[in-house]
């Protein structure tokens, strides 16, 4: 698959199928099927959304060890219980002394003192009774007496009590992904175990080799995303259930070919499905709900499938994770975007030597743009795109900076 076309979605070239109509249900009404849909019915990004997102509420927080807990959406505001660091520290290794001790010392007046002085390192607590570190190179030992070449001020080569976080303060803050430096705070602060938000996603790959590379991009982007990912075969009696999951993800057959029929065997388990999503690539995406879970069916085809998970997936992840909103980018473009009006198109951009995004790809995903875009857009449906020169808002592709 060197070039993802244009459009390659799962036989998107063929009649799609109707989505349900984003109607409530009344109790009691059977549960939608997929239909055959043209494009005037498919469903729009913003509709879509509200299919997956309204009403849902976040995942229940989970305690985790702390080095479990990389990754994943903090659920709660620690505080630190007592001041950090708890009492004086040694910031240099040195001497621990009495500033008032030094005073008048330097290399032409040495000062002889009264007892040995004690060492300490980085980080140790400061003897009861000193106030400064004095650097190792400024006493000196001549025989049994040590001799002291320099003055010290109070706090000098000190890290004070609570220097770096007062007892009370908030450690880390709801709804941030803990990364490297909050689990340095969270240490410091001695905690061991984090309230975190992690949901359950079910995989079902519908057609095709399993272990394909649609598949394998999906798992990987759930792993970084830190879901717990449950990856279940199509013949299993449970595959389709909601039980047991917060979102269920299906690969493929979302399109009309003799064995695509993703949407009727959702429908069929419960699901109320909405397939067919006025978004280029992935327009044979399927969207639904059944109770609290929540149903993304991604097309087969990688690029597909990818677009997708950006604007549909993602946006579902960090709802079920109460996962901060993170602000696009505003970047100027090197030259216009040029879109079809009707659905949402996704863009691959990459930036210039200028400091400027050049568009490389837009409703179509391939590899060699893969492979130099650092970032994406989403135009509009409705918009013929953005002229050189415009402003806009954009995201970093996955594992990218």
């Amino acid at each position: 698959m060197a070039d993802l076309a244009r459009g390659a979605d799962d036989h998107c070239g063929l009649p799609h199928r109707r989505s349900a109509a984003l109607l409530p249900q009344r109790a009691g009404e059977a549960d939608l099927t997929a239909q055959l849909i043209g494009a005037a019915s498919l469903v729009s990004v913003e509709a879509a959304l509200d299919v997956l997102l309204g009403g849902l509420e976040p995942v229940a927080p989970v305690e985790v060890p702390l080095a479990a807990a990389m990754g994943a959406v903090l659920a709660h505001a620690p505080i630190a219980v007592l001041p950090i660091p708890a009492d004086d520290r040694a910031a240099i290794d040195g001497f621990a002394l009495r500033s008032g001790d030094l005073s008048g010392a330097s290399p032409y007046a040495p000062l002889a003192l009264a007892a040995p002085p004690r060492f300490v390192s980085v980080g140790d607590p400061l003897p009861e009774g000193c106030d400064c570190v004095l650097d190792g190179g400024l006493v000196e030992q001549a025989g049994p007496l040590a001799l002291v070449i320099g003055e010290a001020r109070p706090g000098e080569g000190v890290r004070r009590r609570g220097a770096d976080m007062g007892a009370g303060d908030p450690l880390l803050r709801p709804g941030a992904r803990l990364g490297p430096l909050d689990a340095l705070l969270a240490r410091n602060a001695g905690l061991e175990r984090m309230l975190v938000r992690r949901p359950r996603l079910r995989l079902v790959e519908m057609n095709g080799a399993a272990g394909g590379p649609t598949l394998s991009l999906v798992a990987a982007l759930a792993a970084q995303a830190t879901a717990i990912l449950d990856h279940r075969p199509v013949g299993e009696r449970q595959a389709f259930a909601p039980e047991g999951c917060d979102a269920l993800l299906t690969i493929g057959g979302t399109g009309t070919g003799s064995g695509d029929a993703t949407a009727s065997r959702l429908a069929d388990a419960g699901w109320t499905v909405h397939h067919g999503i006025a978004l280029q690539p992935g327009r044979t995406s399927a969207v639904g709900r059944q109770g609290d879970a929540a149903l993304v069916a991604l097309p087969g085809s990688p690029d597909a499938a990818l677009a997708a998970w950006l604007v549909l997936v993602e946006p579902l992840l960090r709802h079920l994770s109460s996962a901060r909103p993170s602000a696009p980018r505003q970047v100027r473009l090197s030259r216009k975007i040029a879109s079809d009006a009707g659905h949402a198109e996704l863009a691959l951009l990459a930036q210039t030597a200028e400091g400027t995004y050049e568009p490389l790809t837009v409703g179509a995903l391939p590899l060699h743009a893969l492979r130099d875009a650092s970032a994406w857009t989403l135009v509009p449906a409705g918009s013929e795109g953005h002229p050189a020169g415009a402003t806009i808002p954009v995201h970093p592709l996955p594992g990218r900076p």
